[in-house]
């Protein structure tokens, strides 16, 4: 859907998120996706990634309406991973 705190590049406009009622997600690019897990409370999600290079790292979402926004941890910034909302579908 869009930023939340700085313009986002073109790799995270056609990002998404696809969560599964299993407790596993899939953070999905054009071509590739980062699997993980997810706990949700109430109105916050956290997502644990597993990147391809085998550590884990974290991201908490908070669910807004039909917007979940997306936070990361400092690392995964240093990674090129961009905080941004995701409009819901189905």
């Amino acid at each position: 859907s869009g930023p939340l705190s700085y313009p986002v590049r073109g790799f995270t406009m056609t990002s998404r998120y696809v969560l599964y009622d299993n407790g596993v997600f899939a953070l999905q690019y054009l071509g590739f996706e980062y699997p993980g897990s997810y706990e949700k409370d109430g109105g916050s999600i956290r997502f644990v990634l597993f990147p391809p290079d085998g550590r884990s790292d974290d991201a908490i979402g908070t669910l807004n309406g039909d917007l979940l926004e997306v936070r990361y941890s400092d690392s995964m910034h240093q990674a090129d991973f961009e905080d941004a909302a995701y409009k819901r579908s189905r």
